[in-house]
């Protein structure tokens, strides 16, 4: 990535994009993650596993996550 003067990329997510955010903090795995956003949001968020699969791995192409699992092999 180019250096820029800001270090801060500002993006627009939706409810469930900004939850999963807040959610990834090194520790918990997908399925955790999963787990509170359906405890939290119930069946709005259905199918939970398909949705947050899909956004990681939106944020894992453009680099702004790493996954743990990944590093290590």
């Amino acid at each position: 990535m180019p250096l820029l003067k800001n270090k801060f990329i500002p993006l627009k997510l939706d409810e469930f994009g900004s939850e999963t955010w807040l959610l990834i903090d090194g520790k918990k795995n997908v399925l955790a993650i999963c787990d509170v956003l359906t405890e939290k949001f119930g069946e709005k968020i259905h199918p939970t596993e398909e949705r947050v699969t899909s956004f990681l791995s939106h944020l894992y192409t453009n680099k702004f996550i790493r996954f743990i699992e990944l590093n290590k092999n």
